[in-house]
């Protein structure tokens, strides 16, 4: 029986949706393969990886500019290198001794740089030959990804294959496939059909999100919002911020429009799908999911490194639009629901970006390597 491992970092994450729907897609062709999953994270003790977790979500919250600087800087990684190096491969010979347990994994498919860093230490160490599958989350990559061990890159544009060739990645070690989605994006139903389904009016929709741990100024985006004359419902994902969501719950029982609170949903698709606007932080699993739906993002103030780079990336192309602050965001949503050619530009432009088969082509990738690529 082969044996194939996907890696991530964290739970509920975008890594590990990314890494579940090529596992799916591959589950269904290949049912005499054996998967495992593993969370790169887990492997430090849980105090050490809250404290990590807490760490950055202060520093993005109280002074985004130290990881701007932190972020992908040269300096930074040249002094940081040999560090690294040390520490995954301890992580490799931790990881191998928990782990594996005696068995050969077929090929190693990682979604995030850090457990990517630790399979390619642990290849490099004991596991010569193993395919080693890097897929990439974003619209950019930064230099934590470039690693020699790593077999094939699957990215998602051009732009991000030519950069990876740039650093000296061979370009037939590298397809732009598309940030892998669930199936669930695959087909997209009528907005009014979803929206009656999920027992919603039939009124424009604004969608906001603030990722899997509500982060972002959502209570105010709704307090501006709630000033616009024009006629619209809102439909609200807190992720696991509990507390977020009993706010934001007092808060609809006060505003003058409907308002429709999730907390962590497995439907999102369905809640795209019946937007017509999305205010969102720009992750690369979000926006790519939004692409598939044709629905147009306004992003708020992104955080300094990857979150920027896919505001760069989306609102060159038209499918986004970033303000730098919150009090400005109910302007941008009059300005396109008074002017619907402006959103349905924004929809068209969306849908050309998107690759709702990412996962189906990053399959068929891999199912190469196992094959000997």
């Amino acid at each position: 029986m082969k044996h194939i491992i996907f890696s991530y970092v964290a739970e509920n994450s975008g890594h590990k949706i990314a890494a579940d729907a090529v596992r799916d897609v591959l589950q269904q062709e290949l049912p005499e393969v054996s998967f495992l999953s593993i969370d790169a994270s887990g492997y430090f003790s849980p105090i050490v990886k809250g404290i990590i977790l807490r760490s950055y979500i202060e520093l993005i919250k109280s002074d985004p500019f130290v990881w701007e600087y932190l972020y992908d800087n040269p300096k930074i990684i040249n002094l940081t290198a040999k560090l690294k190096e040390i520490f995954d491969t301890l992580k490799s010979k931790r990881l191998k001794k928990k782990v594996f347990n005696g068995f050969q994994p077929d090929a190693v498919v990682c979604t995030h740089a850090f457990s990517c860093g630790v399979f390619s230490a642990l290849k490099k160490n004991s596991m010569n030959g193993l395919p080693l599958i890097a897929i990439t989350t974003d619209f950019d990559i930064h230099a934590y990804w470039l690693h020699s061990n790593v077999s094939c890159y699957l990215v998602a544009n051009s732009e991000t294959a030519d950069k990876l060739m740039h650093q000296g990645i061979l370009a037939n070690r590298i397809e732009v496939t598309g940030i892998p989605v669930s199936s669930a994006f695959a087909s997209i139903e009528d907005k009014r059909v979803v929206r009656e389904r999920l027992k919603l009016e039939d009124l424009p929709t604004i969608l906001i999100m603030g990722g899997n741990h509500g982060i972002g100024p959502m209570e105010k985006i709704i307090t501006y919002l709630n000033l616009l004359p024009q006629l619209f419902q809102i439909i609200v994902v807190t992720g696991k911020n509990i507390s977020l969501q009993r706010k934001l719950e007092r808060l609809a029982r006060q505003i003058k429009r409907p308002m429709r609170i999730y907390g962590y949903t497995h439907n999102v698709s369905e809640l795209m799908q019946a937007a017509d606007i999305l205010i969102s932080k720009p992750g690369g699993l979000t926006a790519s999911e939004s692409l598939c739906c044709g629905l147009p993002m306004i992003i708020v103030n992104p955080i300094p490194g990857q979150e920027e780079r896919n505001s760069r990336y989306l609102i060159k192309r038209g499918a986004a639009i970033m303000v730098p602050h919150e009090s400005e965001v109910d302007d941008v949503v009059n300005k396109l629901l008074r002017n619907p050619e402006i959103l349905l530009e924004m929809q068209e432009n969306a849908i050309k970006l998107s690759k709702p088969n990412a996962a189906v082509r990053a399959g068929e990738i891999i199912k190469h390597q196992c094959n000997g690529g």
